[in-house]
């Protein structure tokens, strides 16, 4: 009895350890290249540009970034793709970090299709984007067991923390294009401060983004008419991110 007694608290001693060891080994992880892969949601967010724009503008230029965006697109296409595309292949097997955003929220197939995706990677750090609309919990719950180490980049909680409060800076309608179906350019942003937040272990506070105001893209649909007032409203939302992110 004493030998299963000592055998458990030793097996309970070591959970921690391997906790502590898979944590730190994720902060000194060198990134070199991050891959985004989603659908059109993605592609008209441009996050994969911001997020490389704040990568330059953060020091951190060297940093290659690759997207894979395909129309409709769903993490089963990404796996198919691992077998059958070689570039594809390559580009998975040379990430170190792993952005994705799931179309449509498709959760019965994601867990498979995206651990067949990690096959053919370099144990890269993983971060699951959820768009405004598609809470987090849709594929945190189904990540738990198996994928336990996952990231979350939880912009649905956070623009809802914008939208909500009284005298908000922005509206839904600023967020997305006239089919209030895909997003636009700024909300690609707000997501792209969020994605950097998790890849790097960093508050949002401390993401330099000044000059990302001079992308015109940002206009799109933003309650602003001129560069002053959109570096303004930039300044608010990278506030009310740092305010909701958790």
């Amino acid at each position: 009895m004493k030998r299963i007694i000592i055998l458990l608290l030793v097996a309970a001693l070591c959970i921690p350890l391997v906790s502590c060891k898979e944590e730190k080994k994720s902060e000194n992880k060198v990134i070199s290249n991050i891959l985004f892969l989603g659908d059109d949601l993605m592609e008209t967010s441009r996050v994969y540009e911001y997020f490389e724009q704040l990568c330059h503008i953060n020091g951190k230029s060297s940093v290659s970034i690759d997207h894979y965006t395909l129309e409709d697109a769903r993490m089963y296409t990404y796996a198919d793709m691992c077998e059958s595309d070689e570039d594809f292949r390559e580009h998975v097997s040379k990430a170190d970090v792993i952005l994705f955003q799931e179309g449509s929220a498709e959760t019965k197939t994601t867990v498979e299709s995206f651990t067949k995706i990690l096959e053919y990677a370099n144990d890269p750090i993983v971060v699951c984007i959820s768009y405004y609309g598609y809470p987090r919990w849709l594929h945190r719950n189904i990540f738990l067991e198996s994928h336990p180490e996952f990231r979350y980049a939880d912009s649905n909680t956070v623009v809802g923390g914008i939208l909500t409060p009284e005298n908000a800076p922005v509206g839904y309608e600023h967020l997305y294009h006239e089919d209030y179906i895909h997003p636009n350019e700024l909300n690609g942003y707000i997501v792209s401060l969020i994605c950097y937040s998790k890849v790097y272990n960093i508050k949002p506070a401390s993401i330099k983004w000044q000059g990302i105001e001079e992308n015109e893209g940002l206009l799109i649909n933003s309650p602003c008419s001129n560069t002053q007032e959109l570096k303004d409203l930039l300044s608010l939302l990278s506030e009310q991110v740092n305010k909701h992110i958790n």
